[in-house]
């Protein structure tokens, strides 16, 4: 069975969804829910989910997909039954929230579920770490309990007679016409892809009786050849993931100027009118120098900051909190504060004071080029479609396969510019807010002795457009 399974905040967009499919759907199963329309579930949902505040991503939701077989069609009662009993395993309980639609508008039906992760009790049941990897495993254990076939075992199945197919007409095919004459004989569909400066750059092979004649797919049936060895795909999808970025190692080096290099724990370059013995934020409380970074000579830099000369950062003593307006994150001037500079400023020399009790020691920082930074597993910067493709590559090589040992092993922690945010726990992206996206971060310092509450990170999201930054941190 195709399945997925995620954390995060839903509207009511998301029930509505699962009870419409084209006026295909058909809610299953609902528990703890006294309403039967979708904006009244959501409400009620909402009102449990707050609660917990600590939740932010309150909802779990996903699909399990039987194959698309005449052979393995199930009845409506085994798939919720199969639903049930996988979510169970991930931690529902009695008293969740729970709603199941059976969706028809594909070749062959799915079951959609939205669950409320904060119980009836206002306890959190379900762990977001890992989530996508858990269901899956819980849906192919119960799949081996109820005698059903695996996603896995189809898989392997359909991709060992595809390639016995395709070994077999490429001895006899002298050119791609051919090829793909000769596979149609043997029941499956070739699709060969092409660009503008290679001609023809792949194929996709699909079962002809899979392909899916009476509505438009949500996705594209058979398999790339990338898809049948999973050498190909982990190579393909580091590619569509990597991002280059600037990470800094902290340590006593040799330099030729003070001015053009980066520092942590030292904050001494500002505009004429900003020479005082320290900032304040907006509640008049004293800043401390955090980091100063000069942006010029830094191997990689994103585009949005290449107008800047400069960056200092100054944090107060106790780290921001939270509140109801802004939310997960805080503003600039909100118990930190970030400058911006530019090579037509006019800078001096002002070293601002320092405070032993709260500020890192005060070190240069080397500035290195890191080509390929992988995304943190859920919420780290990776878009949904991506996610299930990884999911999908976990599941189809079972334990051959791991996102973070093949695919996402390389992620720096330090300080950095470019790159991923390094959430410590569920992430909120790339894109905090609408406009803003994730352009640096400063990280715990051993040897710096800097600590961002438990080994976390403070960072730092840019709206170009309106020359504005908010900061997001978590820890451990």
């Amino acid at each position: 069975m195709n399945n997925s399974a995620t954390t995060r905040r839903i509207s009511k967009i998301a029930l509505q969804y699962n009870g419409n499919d084209k006026g295909t759907a058909e809610m299953v199963y609902s528990s703890n829910l006294l309403s039967d329309t979708a904006e009244n579930q959501f409400q009620e949902m909402k009102a449990v989910a707050d609660r917990n505040k600590n939740v932010k991503n309150w909802a779990l939701t996903g699909y399990i997909s039987p194959e698309r077989s005449d052979e393995n069609e199930i009845s409506n009662d085994v798939l919720v039954e199969l639903t049930l009993k996988a979510l169970e395993k991930v931690g529902v309980t009695k008293d969740n929230q729970i709603r199941l639609d059976i969706h028809n508008s594909t070749k062959h039906k799915h079951i959609h579920f939205v669950v409320n992760r904060v119980n009836t009790h206002g306890q959190n049941t379900i762990t977001a770490h890992k989530i996508g990897e858990l269901f899956g495993q819980a849906v192919r254990e119960i799949c081996k309990n109820m005698n059903l076939k695996t996603d896995v075992e189809i898989s392997k199945e359909k991709k060992e007679k595809m390639l016995d197919s395709l070994h077999h007409c490429l001895k006899k095919a002298t050119n791609f016409d051919e090829l793909i004459t000769e596979m149609e004989q043997l029941g499956y569909k070739v699709i060969l892809s092409e660009n503008v400066k290679v001609g023809v750059s792949g194929m996709r092979i699909v079962k002809i009786s899979d392909i899916n004649t009476e509505t438009k797919r949500e996705y594209p049936a058979g398999y790339k050849l990338s898809e049948i060895t999973n050498k190909l795909k982990i190579k393909e999808i580091k590619e569509k993931i990597a991002r280059p970025c600037t990470e800094f190692e902290t340590k006593n080096f040799d330099y030729d100027d003070e001015n053009k290099i980066s520092w942590i724990g030292r904050v001494f370059l500002c505009k004429e009118n900003e020479v005082e013995e320290r900032p304040k934020d907006n509640k008049g409380k004293t800043m401390y120098p955090l980091a100063q970074f000069y942006l010029s000579n830094l191997p990689y830099l994103p585009e949005a900051l290449k107008k800047f000369e400069y960056i200092t950062v100054f944090m107060g003593e106790d780290f921001p909190e939270y509140n109801d307006i802004d939310g997960l994150v805080s503003r600039n001037g909100n118990g930190w504060i970030l400058r911006t500079y530019t090579k037509d400023d006019v800078l001096v020399k002002n070293e601002y004071l320092r405070d032993d009790n709260f500020c890192p020691k005060a070190y240069p920082l080397e500035a290195k080029f890191h080509a390929e930074d992988y995304a943190i597993w859920d919420g780290g910067g990776l878009d949904e479609d991506l996610e299930i493709e990884i999911c999908d590559l976990e599941e189809e090589f079972d334990d051959e396969v791991s996102y973070y040992q093949d695919i996402g092993n390389d992620h720096t922690y330090l300080h950095k510019f470019g790159g991923y945010p390094s959430y410590c726990q569920p992430g909120l992206g790339l894109e905090v807010e609408k406009g803003y996206n994730f352009v640096f971060q400063i990280s715990s310092d051993d040897v710096a002795q800097y600590n961002v509450v438990d080994s976390g990170s403070l960072m730092f999201f840019y709206n170009e457009n309106e020359d504005k930054w908010v900061m997001y941190y978590d820890f451990y």
